[in-house]
């Protein structure tokens, strides 16, 4: 009996420590959770076997670069010699007097020092005119020190909060460069490098080039890795900064997105279906299945759209895609708003993207009432907008009146020629006489040649 109670013992103590050991392995997976990301984010290229910007929508493309395991997924993998990331031009890479934060992960290969800072021995991400004094800003590792260079024909060569630095091949590291009301300080593994830290007030110039990961000037082809590249508007806190290195191989959470994020429809005849609008919903978790629980169109005029296909079902996995097609049918003149809508389990869901649709030609207000007048007396005057929403000069034939008092209706005044040049405006006056007592009601109807001909208001009042 005593030794079966041992033996039990045993296996309890056994069993509790078995317990506590998963429970430990267990807290260190669950402590490697995504961080949602920081607010006032500009750009963010992840590298996960894509260079799209899945924050702006800047996306980049690869120039002999290609893809390897990254420090959270994949990685932009540079050779060296000529590889190299290349972004569109945009006025947002202009950051002039403006708070910044630029950061990524890095792991070089190899690391160069000519020993001259203005090489730019190993570039991480920048915006160049070109060699010398041209407009410029780049993010580097130079004759052993981090850097931000700036440059001008009107400032020169500015190499900011230089900071020593040297790595081992091999190793990710954490780099940053902040800028907050004039002062550049460099970050390494999350820890702020104050005493090399610089107060410089001249705006940063802007460039009118494309923006490069892993070189620039054609100088300082990166050797290595580079992952997580990201831009900020703001200087990112401490704290913030500190969350994203803890992080570590989770990251930041990634974003689903619906693009386009806003779309406008050609005008349509009232009453008739346009061609479909593709839109497209992206998971970009490297690892977790987007759960998708319901793709639906809201927003004011939800009932003018329709879903017309899709190719997204309940799930969506890792790094895929799926497409929902929206057409446009016009119920009502004028502007017609809606917002297509996904709800999933990302972090940054619901997705949403603005649609509008116009009909070809719109008379607003549709409706005037003019109230009671006087037999034989003529009212106040009701002004009518005609708008064309085409591309394409607007031919109007006529504007007249119709409906049951045709005669008890007329034109004051207009601003409405032969012809309405696209995107643009006219006004037309209209004023009530009536004829006789009771009720009185008309059209008025603007004949011309857009699809949806005529456009028509419809008028009432009352003979006093």
């Amino acid at each position: 009996m005593r030794r079966s109670t041992k033996i039990n013992l045993r296996f309890a103590v056994f069993a509790l420590v078995l317990l506590l050991a998963c429970c430990f392995c267990r807290s260190i997976a669950w402590g490697q959770s995504c961080t949602l990301p920081p607010s006032n984010m500009l750009a963010w290229w992840p590298g996960d076997g894509h260079a799209h910007d899945v924050q702006g929508g800047h996306n980049g493309k690869l120039v002999s670069a290609t893809y390897g395991t990254g420090m959270v997924g994949e990685a932009f993998s540079f050779n060296g010699s000529n590889a190299f990331v290349q972004v569109p031009n945009s006025r947002v890479w202009g950051f002039g007097t403006e708070d910044l934060t630029i950061d990524l992960w890095a792991n070089f290969s190899a690391v160069r020092n000519s020993g001259s800072i203005g090489r730019l021995d190993n570039v991480f991400i920048g915006d160049d005119n070109g060699p010398n004094q041209q407009n410029k800003w780049v993010f580097a590792l130079s004759a052993g020190v981090l850097t931000f260079h700036i440059n001008s024909p009107q400032i020169g060569p500015q190499f900011l909060a230089q900071t020593p630095f040297s790595p081992a091949p091999g190793t990710w590291h954490m780099l940053a460069v902040t800028k907050a009301s004039g002062t550049y300080t460099i970050w390494i593994d999350g820890v702020p490098n104050t005493g090399t830290a610089q107060t410089y007030n001249t705006a940063i110039p802007r460039p009118t080039a494309p923006l490069t990961i892993g070189e620039a000037e054609g100088l300082g082809y990166f050797d290595g890795f580079i992952d997580e590249t990201e831009i900020f508007t703001r200087a990112l806190s401490a704290t913030e900064i500190q969350a994203i290195f803890n992080a570590g191989s989770a990251g930041k959470c990634k974003p689903a997105v619906l693009s386009p994020s806003s779309f406008s429809f050609a005008p349509e005849p009232l009453g008739v279906t346009g061609p479909a609008k593709k839109f497209e919903l992206t998971n970009y978790q490297n690892a977790t299945t987007l759960d998708i629980a319901n793709i639906a169109l809201g927003g004011t005029d939800p009932g003018d759209f329709a879903i017309s296909a899709k190719s997204c079902g309940p799930t969506l996995k890792p790094l895929a895609n799926c497409t929902i097609s929206v057409t446009f049918t016009p119920t009502a003149t004028g502007e017609r708003t809606a917002q297509l809508t996904s709800s999933d389990d990302a972090y940054n869901s619901p997705q949403t993207a603005q649609i509008v649709g116009l009909a070809a030609a719109s008379l607003t207000p549709s409706t005037a009432n003019f109230g009671t007048v006087k037999t034989g007396t003529t009212s106040h005057a009701v002004k009518f907008t005609l708008t064309n929403n085409q591309t394409a000069t607007l031919n109007i034939a006529s504007i007249g009146f119709g409906g049951a008092d045709p005669t008890d209706f007329a034109v004051s005044s207009s601003t409405c020629n032969a012809q309405l040049p696209a995107k643009s405006k006219c006004s037309i006056s209209v004023t009530f006489t009536p004829g006789s007592t009771g009720p009185r009601s008309g059209v008025l109807a603007v004949t011309d040649d857009a699809n949806n001909s005529p456009q028509e208001a419809q008028l009432k009042g009352n003979g006093g």
